[in-house]
C-alpha cells in the first residue's frame, strides 16, 4: 500500500468515517486527530492537509458514547443503491470517491444489533468493500491531485476495536490475520463463522494485507485492524507511514506529543 508522496507528487486521500449511536469516541476521533495533522507542508498553522474527511451516519446527529453529539456530513442512505419502482437502481452518491473507510467500535450491546445484514452500517461497509479499483485509462482520467486506488495502491478499511465485528460478520477477514479488543477476540472468531481469519491475535494493530473475500475484487482492498480504543492511534500512524512516509508519521507523533508503538 506504500505510496510515498514527495513535493513533486502531492496526493490527497478522501476518508469516510462511519459513526453510529453509542460509538466509542476515541475510536473515530483518534484516527481523525492523527490524519488531520498530516500535511504536505508540515505547517500546523496553515496545513495543506493530505486527508479529507466525510463523517457518515444513519442520522444527521449521532450520540457518541451517550454523551457527545456529532453531526454527520452525509447520511448513509446517500451512498447506497435503493431499488426503484421501475426495477432500476439510482445511485445518489458513489462510495468510489473514498480511498479509506474507518470503522470504529463501541460496547457489544451497541454493535451486535448493527450486525444484521441489512442494517445501514453493514450495507455501507459491504458496498465500500465491493468497489472495484480503477485500471489503465480510467485511472488516468481521474483528477491527478487525488489518490487513485489501483491494483498497486488499493483502497483501505481501517477498523478500530470491535469495529472488526462488522468486517468479520461480512467475511472480509477470511484468510488474513487480524485483531480487536482483547476482551472480544473469541467473539470475533465466532462472528467470522466459516470465513475464519488466518489468525486472531492480541496486538495494538495488524496489517492484514489484501482482502481475499469474494466481496472484494482481487487486489482492490486492503485491511488494517486495531486493538482496543487507543490502539487506533498506532494503527493510523502505521497507515500514514505506509501511504505518506515514515518521516511524516514521526512528524505527526511529535506534533501530538504522542509516543506510540506504531513502529513495532
Amino acid at each position: 500500500m506504500s505510496q510515498h508522496l514527495g513535493n513533486q507528487d502531492k496526493k490527497y486521500f478522501n476518508v469516510a468515517i462511519l459513526i453510529f449511536h453509542g460509538v466509542d469516541i476515541l475510536d473515530f476521533a483518534g484516527p481523525l486527530e492523527i490524519l488531520s495533522h498530516v500535511s504536505h507542508n508540515q505547517n500546523p498553522e496553515a496545513p495543506d492537509r493530505v486527508y479529507r474527511f466525510t463523517i457518515i451516519g444513519r442520522e444527521q446527529t449521532i450520540q457518541a458514547a451517550g454523551c457527545l453529539s456529532v453531526k454527520a456530513d452525509r447520511l448513509i442512505k446517500y451512498f447506497l443503491e435503493p431499488e426503484q419502482p421501475n426495477g432500476t437502481k439510482e445511485v445518489v452518491e458513489y462510495l468510489s470517491k473514498f480511498d479509506i473507510l474507518i470503522v470504529p467500535g463501541g460496547p457489544p450491546n451497541v454493535i451486535i444489533p448493527l450486525l444484521e445484514k441489512d442494517s445501514p452500517e453493514m450495507r455501507l461497509v459491504r458496498s465500500f468493500a465491493s468497489v472495484p479499483c480503477k485500471h489503465g485509462q480510467l485511472a488516468q482520467q481521474c483528477n491527478t491531485t487525488d489518490f487513485v486506488p489501483t491494483a498497486a495502491h488499493p483502497r483501505l478499511i481501517l477498523s478500530i476495536c470491535v469495529g472488526a465485528f462488522f468486517l468479520g460478520s461480512l467475511g472480509l477477514l477470511a484468510g488474513i490475520p487480524c485483531t480487536t479488543h482483547h476482551r472480544a477476540l473469541k467473539t470475533l472468531a465466532h462472528l467470522c463463522g466459516s470465513s475464519q481469519p488466518s489468525c486472531i491475535v492480541e496486538k495494538r494493530y495488524v496489517d492484514g494485507g489484501l482482502c481475499t473475500s469474494d466481496l472484494a475484487q482481487p487486489g482492490a482492498l486492503k485491511i488494517v485492524t486495531a486493538g482496543g480504543i487507543s490502539s487506533g492511534l498506532d494503527a493510523t500512524l502505521w497507515v500514514v507511514a505506509n501511504q505518506v512516509g515514515g518521516d511524516m508519521a514521526k512528524f505527526v507523533s511529535r506534533v501530538m506529543e504522542y509516543n506510540g508503538k506504531w513502529e513495532e
